[in-house]
Order: C-alpha cells, then structure tokens, then sequence
C-alpha cells in the first residue's frame, strides 16, 4: 500500500506542488526567494563540498525552517563534541531558515533541499554522501528518504510529534503519513503519547523510540548566552516589573496595549520589551502609534543612545535574533501568536523560570498546554483575563514565584534528549577507515 501512495505523490501531488511554488512565487516574495536561492544548487553544492572529502563521518542533517534548526542546534554540537572531524550538511526548505543562519559556525554546510524528485534526491545525495540522514520533527520529502533507504544509509527521524488520534483514522491521511515515516530506521518521538498513537495506526515500521524533544535542552542553552543581550539593557530596568512581549501580531498587540494601559493608571511600576515576529517599518509605526495613544513612552532599541536614561516605558526591539536573550530581563512574559496564526515558543521564556502568558490559539504548542496545567503558563482569551491574571503577580512576589518556578520545573524535568539522539546515532554511524 506504501508504494500505491508513492506513486501517487510522484505522480500527482508533486507536480501540483510545483505548479503551486511557481504560481506562488509571482506574488510571494518569500516563495520567489526560496525558487532563486535553488537556481544552481548541485553546481554550488560540488564546490563547497570538495574540500571537505576526507571528512568522516558525514551527516546530513534536514530542517523546514528556523524553528527545526534551533531543535538541531544541540544534536549538531553533540556530533561535533563525539565526532570532532564530523562532516555535517543541515539542509533548509525555507528562505526564512536559510537565509538568517547563514554565519552559523557549527555546520560544515548550509543549503537548501533540492525541489523533491528522485532526479534531484539521488544528486543530491551523491554528492552529500552521508553516512547518516537526519530529518527534524516533520519537513519529510518522501523521494529524499526514499533514496537514503535504497542506499541503505541510516535514516533517523528525531523530535517526532503526533498530536490528536481521530485525524489517522481517516485512511488517505494514514497512508500517506506511512509512507513517509516507514521508510526511517529509527524514529525516535517527543513522548509516550506519539510512539502510542503511531503505534496503534502503525504509522511507522517499528514502535517509535522515546528520546524527548531537544527544544529543552536547546532553551537552556540559550540561557546560558544570556546576558550577551540582556546585560547592557538590564539597568534600564531601573527595579520596575518587567515584562517581555515576545514575537507579537498586532492581533496579539490588540489585547496588550489596553492591559499596559490600566496598569499605568494605577500607577504600577511596569517596564516592558515589546518584540515584534516581524519588525517591520509598518509594524513598529503601529506599536508606536499604539503606546503613544496610551499615554507610554516608547523607544526603539536602535535609538537607545540618543534616549535618555532609562525614562521610558516600552522598548520596543527593532531587530531579529535575540528574543530568546531578552526574556532574562523579565519577570513575566507574554509569547504571541495565540490571537493569530498559532502561539510561538512558550519553553523560551519557561526556560528563565517565569510565568507566561498566551492567547487562545495554542494547539500548536503541546508545551503551552503543560504549562497551564502546572500553573506555569497561562491562556489570556483578552485583555480583561490577562489583566486579571498579571495583576497579582505585579502585586505579589510570592504568587510570582511560585509560577515561575512551575514553568521552571517543567524545563527541567524534560532536558536530556540530546544525548540519548547522539547516542543513538553514534550506535550506527562509525568514522570510516
């Protein structure tokens, strides 16, 4: 049955993938960078990979975009540290992974995936030749790990994830789900509850392994880098409460401005760091107009040297690439998403041991649901339940605390996945001779 659904996907849903990326691209220009960035892939491919022949062993490491990547971040400094001579390849999807990684030192390699043909799949792989074939959580491209199990090169699926039981017991959806994840050697899952449900539709060949998800061990990395974008900013703190408002919408910033609103009037000692998921010149506009119409003083982060001391409000960050530092400043932090397309990381701030806040759209992120039920993290359906939430906790240290280290102890009960990946892989993958 797997091989009546491959044929269908090279068939059908290939093509219809191709003409959707092409039609796309001449009104997204996401879509049309990611299309340019693969004209002349193999050619760039064979030169950056020549003078790496006699490295070994050889992994290739696949994400979709920069949230996978941050996942592989601690599996790829594990292979380094056991295999110092390692030779590793992280292929992207994205444009929006692709390009914001491209000084990271870790990788040997950073390139996009080819478009999925056997054609391209088996060039592809020729020239990587890897001794081991990793995919991220779930950006599967069906011809790539096809070619890696005629090869018979290990394939590891890691940071697997399933999430709600009814939707595999519709057969098109189970089968085309098996075909992509039986062809993996080892399948190793976020947690009992995806090795059960891929176990009773028999998604996969054998029952997944648990190993965890490397996104715990990834978030306390990051705290330890800290203070490298939090340190210079933390005087301006000036001992208010602090609260961090990461990766925004301006759905998100409809249900923020009225809460920062009433607590100024009752004249809390409040300080926030308002992120933008995209700062762009119409964004921050619209933040600014917004704090202005509430009567906050707001500052760019890239006007800091011509504000004076620390007489604002709101500091509103205007760059990418350094939330996960900033949620050190807080004391609470409120993660966007949840009034638009689906809540972002709730373990980042998690990770600094307190609350945090997100709207309703949070299926997503399993995490985000465990937070609540530690009564670690909290689900703001608007700007009344949020205010009503955070004011005790801007009034009481003790409530504050005890939040904050629920969504601590949930981190940390859950680090170690790294390693038992790296072990794993290290059962398989030996340096060549």
């Amino acid at each position: 049955m797997d091989s009546f659904y491959y044929a269908v996907y090279n068939a059908a849903v290939l093509p219809l993938l191709r003409f959707a990326l092409f039609l796309g691209a001449l009104v997204d220009p996401k879509i049309r960078r990611g299309l340019k960035g693969r004209s002349g892939l193999f050619s760039r491919l064979e030169s950056e990979t020549a003078g790496c022949a006699g490295r070994s062993p050889r992994f290739w490491i696949h994400t979709s975009s920069m949230g996978e990547f941050e996942q592989a971040k601690p599996v790829i400094a594990g292979l380094r540290a056991r295999f110092p001579d390692a030779f590793i390849a992280v292929s992207f999807f994205s444009p929006s992974g692709y390009e914001n990684v491209r000084s990271f030192p870790g990788a040997d390699l950073l390139t996009y995936i080819p478009f999925d043909t056997r054609r391209n799949a088996g060039r592809f792989l020729s020239i990587l030749r890897p001794d081991a074939g990793i995919v991220v959580r779930h950006d599967i491209w069906p011809n790539h790990t096809a070619e890696l199990k005629r090869r018979g090169i290990p394939a590891f699926l890691i940071n697997f994830s399933l999430r709600s039981a009814p939707a595999y017991r519709r057969f098109w959806t189970r089968g085309m789900i098996r075909m992509c994840v039986r062809p993996f050697d080892h399948v190793l899952a976020v947690s009992e509850q995806t090795a059960d449900v891929s176990e009773k539709f028999s998604l996969s060949s054998v029952r997944p392994e648990v190993a965890g998800d490397t996104r715990y061990d990834q978030v306390v990395r990051r705290t330890e880098n800290a203070e490298a974008a939090a340190g210079p900013l933390r005087p301006l703190k000036q001992g208010r409460f602090g609260i961090v408002f990461g990766s925004t919408w301006p759905t998100d910033e409809a249900v923020i401005t009225p809460v920062l609103k009433a607590l100024a009037v009752e004249h809390r000692r409040l300080w926030s760091v308002w992120v933008p998921h995209e700062p762009t010149a119409e964004h921050l506009q619209n933040v600014e107009s917004q704090c202005a119409g509430a009567g906050l003083r707001c500052v760019r982060l890239s006007g800091l040297p011509d504000a004076r001391g620390g007489a604002f409000d709101v500091l509103l960050v205007d760059r990418i690439g350094i939330l996960a530092g900033l949620y050190a400043l807080a004391d609470a932090a409120f993660v966007g998403g949840g009034f638009g397309p689906g809540v972002h990381s709730v373990l980042e701030p998690a990770a600094f041991g307190i609350p945090v806040f997100f709207g309703p759209r949070c299926r997503n992120s399993h995490e985000a649901g465990q937070l609540e039920s530690r009564g670690g993290g909290f689900l703001v359906r608007d700007a009344d339940s949020f205010l009503r939430v955070l004011r005790p906790m801007v009034n009481d240290s003790a409530v504050l605390k005890k939040a904050g280290a629920s969504a601590l102890a949930l981190v940390r009960e859950n680090i170690g996945a790294t390693d038992r990946i790296v072990r794993r892989l290290e059962e398989r993958v030996k340096p060549r001779a």
